[in-house]
């Protein structure tokens, strides 16, 4: 997809399925399973859709999937294939690891920064963009490698150390341009440190929201997961950047949506807004 002088695409880290119930929270299954129907195990149909923007002088990748060293049991946990899905997605599109010049993360879950190591031949866990800059939130960086007893199981901080310290890394702390039309903006909410990734070129103007709104199924407002760790303040900054949305004609960039992975936006109500235009990126 043109935009502006840049190339926006989007590149699968892997499909996946987790707890319909996790996945929206106090929503009733009644309501949420119309929108995301469920299998025979409560999960939901998701995907990583991770995005690539081609500017004249970078490429730059937004978040990074799964990865590939989840064990068959995790694998079969959350109904996902083996295999480095993120790698093949950008060997496809004539991409190799040593291209990308940036990987920025809106948070450091597993979904979205698991690509960032890999396992080479021998075994051993490597850096999957060696050239690239990772840039994440101080904030994020603290609570994902600070092993705080609240926090355990949220972050795979051992692969997160690996990388941070094997990397070029570029910590950042609250509103910062990366480079020229690319920008990242902390929303908290989801994770203390979540940040959006917000792009804009010429005339074209789309915002990367992460887990703030994962999914269309999360248009509503209140319509939050229970992997949400300050529910509250998701939706206020979602009404908030929602709102800016659909009233500026931005493109919405999911990270999580198994059938599209952008869209034009209005508002239906005071809690609501819908799709109005969809856009295949793959």
């Amino acid at each position: 997809m043109k935009f502006g002088e840049f190339e926006v695409q989007s590149i699968s880290g892997g499909r996946f399925r987790l707890d319909g119930g996790a996945m929206f929270g106090v929503v009733p299954k009644t309501l949420w399973n119309r929108k995301s129907e469920s299998d025979e195990l409560n999960r939901v149909q998701l995907d990583t859709n991770c995005l690539l923007v081609r500017t004249p002088d970078a490429i730059v990748l937004c978040d990074t999937g799964f990865g590939s060293k989840l064990s068959e049991k995790q694998l079969s946990f959350i109904d996902a294939a083996p295999g480095n899905a993120l790698i093949s997605h950008l060997n496809s599109n004539n991409l190799d690891r040593g291209d990308v010049t940036h990987v920025i993360f809106s948070h450091l879950h597993f979904d979205h920064v698991g690509g960032a190591t890999c396992l080479n031949s021998g075994g051993e866990l490597e850096v999957t963009f060696p050239n690239a800059v990772h840039i994440f939130q101080e904030k994020e960086m603290a609570d994902a490698i600070g092993m705080a007893a609240e926090l355990e199981g949220n972050y795979y901080d051992a692969e997160i150390r690996f990388w941070s310290e094997n990397a070029k890394c570029q910590p950042v702390s609250g509103d910062s341009e990366i480079i020229n039309g690319i920008f990242v903006q902390p929303t908290g909410g989801h994770t203390a440190g979540h940040q959006l990734i917000e792009i804009k070129s010429g005339d074209q103007h789309g915002i990367f929201l992460g887990d703030i709104c994962p999914t269309s199924a999360h248009l509503n407002v209140f319509w939050t997961m229970a992997y949400d760790a300050f529910q509250l303040d998701v939706r206020r900054k979602k009404a908030e950047i929602l709102d800016a949305i659909a009233n500026s004609e931005v493109t919405l960039f999911f990270d999580h949506d198994p059938n599209f992975q952008a869209s034009t936006i209005f508002q239906k109500n005071k809690k609501t807004f819908e799709i109005k235009e969809t856009f295949d990126l793959r």
